[in-house]
């Protein structure tokens, strides 16, 4: 013959029994809960769901979020570096220019039998020169540079949230100070560039007055 146990419930504590049907309830949430997957960002988390994943999940979102924003920082700034390029070739071409049309006709324009009208073209010449000076003079960006930010923080007292503020905060400083500095570049380009077709436009007209009066 089969004997049967049979677990007497009736010997037990109240306690012990409120105890039991409570790990009974957890063990059927935790096997509920356990059945999800979370995916934010594009990190898998694990199989397991407990209390503490939604701090984990905004930590996760956190880092998503930082790593994103100092791509686009960076691709910011690499645009930002290619336009301080541009500029400064035009201005080393406006450079060039002007002190190849000074040199051709700057003094043969002189002349008192042109009333020394040729001083003009010559005086708009060297603004050409100076504004293109003034595009390709080297300015400080205000933020720390790379060994400059090791040297600071590689031993600091901070976590690596605080860091990364940092960082992204100096990148995107970084970029601010750039398209700054390109609007005024950009800006005494155009000057350089009107002033260099007004000194052309002037010498034209001297020579004209100087086939005229000879």
């Amino acid at each position: 013959m089969r004997s049967h146990t049979h677990t007497d419930h009736t010997n037990r504590s109240p306690a012990e029994v409120h105890r039991r049907e409570h790990s009974g309830r957890l063990i059927s949430i935790t096997r509920v809960v356990a059945v999800r997957r979370g995916c934010v960002g594009g990190a898998v988390y694990p199989d397991f769901v407990t209390d503490a994943q939604p701090a984990f999940v905004q930590v996760a979102a956190r880092v998503e979020r930082v790593r994103l924003l100092s791509a686009e920082l960076d691709e910011s700034r690499s645009a930002a570096v290619e336009r301080t390029r541009t500029t400064d070739t035009k201005a080393s071409f406006l450079v060039v220019a002007a002190g190849f049309l000074a040199g051709i006709a700057g003094a043969e324009l002189i002349s008192p039998d042109t009333w020394f009208i040729g001083l003009i073209p010559l005086a708009l010449t060297l603004a050409t020169v100076v504004s293109s000076a003034v595009v390709l003079w080297p300015r400080a960006l205000k933020v720390p540079s790379g060994p400059e930010m090791v040297k600071l923080w590689v031993d600091a007292d901070m976590t690596a949230e605080a860091l990364e503020d940092h960082i992204l905060e100096v990148k995107s400083t970084e970029v601010a100070n750039r398209n700054t500095q390109n609007e005024r570049k950009a800006e005494w380009t155009k000057w350089g560039f009107l002033l260099l077709i007004a000194s052309m436009a002037s010498a034209l007209v001297v020579l004209v007055v100087d086939a005229i009066v000879h």
